[in-house]
């Protein structure tokens, strides 16, 4: 049910939009924040006096022959909010702080050992997130990017393959007790998506997808600048979507999933065990060599066409304008992407008067972490985590 609002609420929604363009852009001036989000003259000057007299902004000529009457033009201040994003991968995991801007300040990893319990890994993350925190006292909130199956709305972990058997983690709750700080969990590719849209390549667009492959596939949804999941908190898994339905058993039971035929792992087994190549390659190495002609044809039979299938009918469905790859994706050829998007227009069902576009991430894996930052960041920019 929709709730009004109250004026306080208002008050702080348009504070919060006015931050978000200080962030997302490298400098702007008051005129331009008032054109962008349609507020007054005045109600913009309020705001950005109240940010001003906080220490949140500076305020610079960023011409040296500019008239009296050019704009100053605004950036935000180191003194301006903090953010912590965690990201957790079955063997790592990783940390990074980042101002608004999505600059990251300080970074940290951990190697995971190969077996560990939920308590011992809660262990391990607690151990990096509390020295992160004395160094870093003002930091405004937590974001927990995770692979999946998670669920946004409860904060739990719930079933991820190859997780040594971890379940039900309710790593959000564990979390608030322990620090008492703002907290919000996704999928790692839900965060990846939500970053792109304010910061990388999906600026501007309404409706992205973020691709993803590392040891499986996921997508990352972001409509609108809101991140897509059901009413229960469950996000998109794209690599368990059937492409034939006589295909291979997949580790979730199912028959044909996605995943099976295109994660990197499986390309580089085929390529071992192709009898013209026999040879142990790295995605990265099979990306560069794919002008040979017994590489092209295993990613084409295992890659591009399942990724099609899947992609179409997310497309269908979704009705989204701009495809980024990220992670492993990212290395595949140039032409490959040329040939995603020609196919995928020509394939889907609104391709007279809805066009595609297929491209590469902006920011790249030394963002990851911080790119779990974006749940807390959006928080922000919706007015809901007050600063």
């Amino acid at each position: 049910m929709a709730k009004g609002m109250n004026i306080e609420s208002i008050k702080q929604l348009n504070r919060a939009l006015v931050l978000q363009q200080l962030a997302t852009q490298d400098s702007c001036s008051r005129v331009e924040i008032a054109r962008k989000i349609n507020l007054s003259k005045m109600a913009i000057s309020n705001i950005i006096n109240e940010f001003l007299e906080r220490g949140l902004l500076e305020a610079t000529d960023c011409n040296a022959h500019a008239t009296r009457s050019a704009p100053l033009q605004l950036k935000l201040s180191a003194a301006a909010p903090h953010v912590l994003g965690i990201l957790l991968h079955r063997n790592k995991c990783q940390a990074a702080v980042c101002n608004l801007h999505m600059q990251i300040i300080d970074s940290r990893s951990i190697s995971l050992p190969p077996k560990y319990t939920a308590e011992e890994l809660m262990d391990f993350i607690f151990s990096m997130t509390d020295k992160i925190l004395q160094d870093y006292p003002d930091i405004l909130g937590i974001g927990i990017g995770s692979i999946g199956p998670v669920n946004a709305q409860s904060g739990v972990i719930l079933n991820p393959p190859q997780f040594n058997h971890i379940q039900n983690l309710a790593i959000v709750e564990l979390f608030h007790d322990r620090y008492h700080l703002p907290t919000y969990l996704d999928h790692h590719y839900n965060c990846a998506a939500l970053a792109e849209y304010y910061y990388g390549g999906g600026k501007d667009c309404r409706n992205l997808l973020y691709l993803g492959m590392t040891s499986g596939i996921s997508l990352g949804v972001s409509c609108g600048g809101k991140l897509f999941s059901s009413h229960n908190g469950y996000s998109s898994e794209i690599g368990h979507v059937t492409v034939d339905c006589n295909g291979p058993v997949c580790n979730c039971g199912k028959r044909g999933c996605l995943t099976v035929y295109a994660r990197p792992s499986h390309i580089a087994k085929a390529v071992a065990e192709s009898p013209l190549i026999k040879q142990e390659m790295t995605f990265q190495e099979i990306c560069d060599n794919s002008q040979i002609p017994a590489i092209d044809q295993i990613l084409m039979n295992n890659m591009r066409t399942p990724l099609i299938y899947a992609l179409s009918s997310t497309i269908n469905l979704l009705n989204s304008d701009l495809i980024l790859l990220g992670d492993d994706a990212a290395l595949l050829p140039e032409r490959y992407l040329g040939y995603l998007e020609q196919r995928l227009n020509e394939v889907i069902f609104t391709h007279d008067y809805h066009h595609i576009s297929v491209r590469r991430a902006m920011l790249s894996k030394e963002y990851n972490a911080a790119m779990c930052a974006s749940t807390v960041i959006y928080q922000i920019f919706c007015g809901n985590l007050p600063f």
